[in-house]
């Protein structure tokens, strides 16, 4: 109960997708990930925090895992466990450790888009212990519709539009460089 209050993933289940049809049957599952992912590295394994940040593994079911390798969540397709939430190796490149478990990063992601932003808030929040940060009054919203030229992530287009730029007084890439 301790990680789940502490990382937010258990209410993925009560999270809507609308731009994606299979999400809500595969969210329950992605719960269950990731307790046994927790499960197997501080209680199987007494790994600590370190491990819980890099490891390499994941524990989905076999429908997980392939709505991972079809669900565009992952390119070049997700390893199916032998039994449900068995260990697996994740694809090179696609994430490590507890921050890159679906339950995760859809709780911490719009409804309709990833979210780099709440991602490096959490951190910035729950892992350097950092005081709440208040956005100044003036800032601009943010596009996130509108298809930006070289942009192939939405991690860039919040850099491109948002963070790394002045915003109405220069004050949005003074606060970004901290978190994001």
């Amino acid at each position: 109960r301790f990680f789940e209050q502490y990382l937010g993933y258990a209410s993925v289940s009560s999270i809507q997708k609308p731009n994606i049809a299979t999400f809500a049957a595969v969210a329950p599952d992605m719960v269950q990930e990731t307790r046994a992912f927790i499960n197997q590295i501080v209680f199987q394994n007494a790994g600590g925090l370190d491990d819980l940040l890099t490891a390499n593994t994941t524990n989905p079911s076999r429908a997980l895992a392939t709505y991972y390798g079809t669900g565009n969540m992952y390119t070049g397709g997700f390893p199916a466990p032998a039994s449900d939430y068995a260990s697996v190796m994740r694809p090179a490149a696609l994430g490590i450790g507890v921050l890159a478990q679906g339950a995760f990063l859809a709780t911490h992601a719009g409804s309709d888009t990833s979210s780099p932003t709440k991602r490096g808030l959490f951190t910035y929040y729950k892992l350097s212990c950092a005081p709440h940060l208040e956005p100044p009054a003036n800032v601009p919203p943010l596009d996130t519709t509108t298809p930006v030229t070289g942009v192939n992530t939405t991690r860039d287009r919040y850099e491109k539009l948002h963070a790394l730029t002045n915003g109405a007084d220069g004050n949005c890439a003074y606060c970004h460089k901290r978190f994001d």
